[in-house]
């Protein structure tokens, strides 16, 4: 699990030198009366993101900065595969890809273990997960009242604990969590698929390590895979660039997609058609 540390600015001067070199706390935030006798000491800690003595704003930077790592996270899906088709060879670096691929269409398959379907073991792992925090058992109850199938994109594009473990279990390939999230997952496949658009010219502003940039560019004219759900726009950003951002190791980049709906390729709907939210530019 990934660590959001809050700490105050006395004891944080004490404890940052024995965790700020810790994998898991990935962020820090000094909360403060006087910000202003705490600035110059956190300055030695890349980790933290910011000194702040208001409880909103601590929030805002928090809700910010949870878009800011979910796109970090989101830099592990990314995949490039060099076209192979010519040799008909599978090598060792594409075959896991192309399992991973036939699971998820195994998965999705109505024939397959459909009287399985349910979302009641799926209740009691998010439960446990959750034992002690209000907001998302409040959610889960939510779920387990009132789910409906027609609405798995709301459910999905709202950050949802269910949204979150799902895209996780994708991510990470967990095929254990996947078969709980099955029932999920199809719905919304269906539901993208009923709302199939034929062609879609859209844009999405993606964070990228220097590293990223730099293989894709020097493996021009072939496969890039996300592994994951791809929120994108029928608007381009009139802003790439971002303050937000360690310019170091990150840089925003606008991938622009020409999408056709072609046999095998997976679905793609306007958000809006879907669902009674006012987003109708995103795909």
């Amino acid at each position: 699990e990934k660590i959001l540390f809050i700490v105050s600015g006395a004891l944080g001067r004490k404890i940052l030198p024995n965790i700020h070199q810790l994998k898991s706390v990935i962020a820090i935030y000094v909360f403060c009366l006087r910000p202003q006798y705490h600035i110059t000491w956190t300055k030695d800690y890349a980790k933290v993101r910011a000194v702040i003595s208001e409880p909103n704003t601590l929030l805002q930077h928090i809700s910010n900065d949870l878009i800011y790592f979910e796109n970090i996270e989101n830099l592990k899906t990314i995949q490039i595969f060099k076209d192979h088709h010519r040799t008909r060879v599978v090598n060792s670096e594409i075959a896991p890809f192309i399992w991973y691929q036939l699971f998820l269409e195994t998965l999705l398959s109505s024939s397959y273990l459909q009287s399985s379907v349910s979302s009641t073991e799926l209740i009691q792992i998010l439960r446990q997960y959750s034992l002690n925090e209000k907001e998302n058992l409040n959610l889960i109850e939510e779920f387990e009242r009132t789910y409906d199938k027609q609405q798995s994109i709301v459910w999905l594009i709202n950050n949802t604990i269910l949204a979150r473990f799902l895209n996780k279990a994708i991510c990470e390939e967990d095929v254990s969590m996947l078969f709980y999230l099955r029932f999920f997952l199809i719905d919304i496949y269906n539901q993208l698929r009923d709302h199939q658009l034929d062609s879609a010219h859209v844009y999405r502003k993606q964070l990228m390590t220097r590293e990223n940039i730099e293989n894709i560019r020097t493996n021009l004219n072939q496969y890039l895979s996300f592994n994951g759900f791809f929120i994108t726009s029928t608007k381009k950003p009139a802003e790439i660039s971002s303050s937000d951002i360690d310019n170091n190791q990150f840089q925003n980049v606008l991938i622009e997609i020409d999408a056709k709906n072609r046999d095998g390729s997976m679905p793609f709907a306007s958000i809006q058609q879907m669902t009674n939210l006012n987003n109708d530019s995103d795909i």
